[in-house]
């Protein structure tokens, strides 16, 4: 009962698929630091924290962009179905979020 009554969680669940492309494709992908391969991409990431991509290739200048973890608007079932157990596990599991933008494409550029 506890976990349907966490409507964003169930719905959208704690991890979002971002789809991260560039042009020219094959360019090297940092999510947070991490090496994330190269595009194009999908990066599975959490919903709960914002996030740093980072995207370089040899001969074009490395560019960033920021997702941010903002209000999913599933967290409103809780108003019908879940009340505030509900709202707790889905602000606590980061089921209340959701990143935006939900793509990414950058244009590499030479310096």
């Amino acid at each position: 009962m506890v976990t349907l009554s966490s409507c964003a969680t169930v719905v959208c669940g704690i991890k979002q698929d971002v789809k991260i492309t560039s042009q020219p494709p094959g360019a090297h992908v940092k999510i947070n630091g991490a090496d994330s391969g190269v595009t194009p991409t999908v990066a599975s990431l959490a919903r709960k924290h914002s996030h740093s991509i980072d995207v370089s290739k040899p001969g074009y200048q490395p560019q960033t962009r920021m997702l941010h973890a903002g209000m999913n608007q599933w967290i409103w079932g809780n108003l019908l179905i879940g009340g505030i157990i509900g709202m707790v596990i889905d602000f606590s599991s980061g089921g209340a979020n959701r990143l935006s933008p939900g793509e990414v494409h950058i244009d590499l550029q030479k310096p």
